[in-house]
């Protein structure tokens, strides 16, 4: 496979958007896990296509990662008075419902009364999105498929759901359909980094690598503030050796946004890589406080630890050791 797509498939699996929607509403006990979709899904990726591609294949087996804040994106009505309190309350309590069901090992109930909420709500987002997680993890990618393409018909601006449908879209080899989901995230003016690295993904699958390059790097050159573009900018020149201007980037887009939790990752790798084993402490402690994603800073405490082994600094060893005990408990 060529590199370039296998760089981006693995980066965007890093990311870990995957485990998305309804995971975080009706299962908040799985936060922070990770499990392969291979592991946790067999017949999502234990039969290869006939005629598959290798590219196809590799965007099917990305991992499934840590869910994300739900909801965390989801537009609210700007004024209080266009909130129906009733029925806000009615949506809080059927949804504090379809969470119980979904912890029942059984799953029909919760089938049959998310499709029953989803027609009693037509305008909430949650029950189709809680349909669409539940069939992401049992490999049913059309249905999931559906079910996303309902929830962004209810709330268009759900950044986490258009994400995860150019996801789907990529695990069922729809590459330029993917292309152009993540590509209407960021032209919205979203600076989502998983958004701008599936879009190079996909673009790098169906050839149009140096198209995609060339418009983030416009966007990237008129707004430089924007640190996830930024980072994606930063990948670019990493593909293609160019230090000098990845560096220069990264200095940027610290001087815009120093707590970035992401930026602080990629940064603390940088320094660990490079033997600057004090940097890379100090950087990954700040991805760690600031990042919302357990696996990710379980994989950044584990790099961590290994630069405070190296440096024989025993007060750090203890202090990272204690924060992977702490973070385990959690998982």
């Amino acid at each position: 496979m060529n590199s370039k797509i296998a760089f981006y498939l693995v980066l965007t699996a890093f990311l870990g958007l995957s485990g998305y929607l309804g995971l975080q509403i009706f299962s908040p006990e799985a936060v922070g896990t990770s499990e392969s979709t291979s592991e946790s899904n067999p017949k999502a990726t234990s039969e290869s296509t006939p005629g598959a591609t290798p590219a196809l294949e590799a965007a099917r087996k990305q991992p499934r990662s840590s869910p994300s804040i739900w909801a965390s994106d989801l537009p609210l009505p700007q004024e209080a008075n266009r909130i129906d309190l009733k029925k806000s309350a009615e949506l809080d309590q059927a949804t504090r419902l379809l969470r119980e069901l979904y912890r029942l090992s059984d799953k029909s109930t919760f089938l049959d009364k998310a499709q029953d909420l989803m027609n009693q709500f037509p305008q909430s987002p949650e029950f189709p999105a809680a349909l669409a997680d539940y069939h992401f993890n049992q490999g049913n990618l059309l249905e999931a498929k559906l079910y996303l393409q309902e929830t962004l018909s209810r709330a268009p601006a759900y950044t986490l759901a258009k994400n995860t449908l150019g996801d789907v879209q990529m695990r069922l080899g729809e590459f330029q359909s993917a292309k152009e989901t993540y590509r209407e995230v960021f032209e919205s003016g979203t600076d989502n980094l998983y958004a701008y690295q599936g879009f190079m993904g996909a673009s790098a699958i169906t050839g149009e690598e140096e198209n995609a390059k060339s418009l983030l790097l416009q966007k990237y050159r008129a707004e430089p503030s924007k640190v996830n573009l930024a980072l994606t900018i930063a990948d670019i020149y990493f593909i293609e050796g160019n230090e000098a201007e990845r560096e220069k980037v990264l200095r940027q887009a610290k001087r815009s946004n120093p707590d970035h939790p992401m930026l602080n990752h990629v940064l603390a790798s940088d320094a660990f890589l490079k033997g600057q084993l004090h940097e890379s402490i100090q950087y990954g402690q700040k991805a760690v406080d600031h990042d919302i994603d357990n696996q990710r800073k379980f994989s950044m405490l584990k790099t961590m630890l290994a630069a405070a082994e190296d440096l024989q600094d025993r007060e750090q060893i203890a202090k990272i050791q204690q924060q992977l005990d702490d973070l385990r408990r959690q998982l």
